[in-house]
């Protein structure tokens, strides 16, 4: 299956709600390891490192995309 640039667009568009979702929750998520919060286990309720990496692979994605859309 190929992209068109109109698929590249709509990919990239909802690439960016869940990169600026990530941000947001890894903000939260920071606050909540700041502030030693754990879940029932006694472990951190979500590792901000996990939500990092995400962030980096979506930014990789964005810029293939936009790559992609430019040639």
């Amino acid at each position: 299956m190929k992209l068109d640039q109109n698929d590249i667009r709509v990919i990239s568009r909802y690439l960016r709600l869940s990169l600026n979702n990530l941000k947001e929750l890894r903000e939260v998520m920071i606050e909540i390891e700041n502030n030693g919060e754990v879940d029932h286990d006694g472990q951190p309720v979500m590792n901000s490192e996990e939500i990092n990496k995400d962030i980096s692979n979506i930014e990789g994605l964005l810029d293939m995309l936009s790559e992609a859309e430019g040639a």
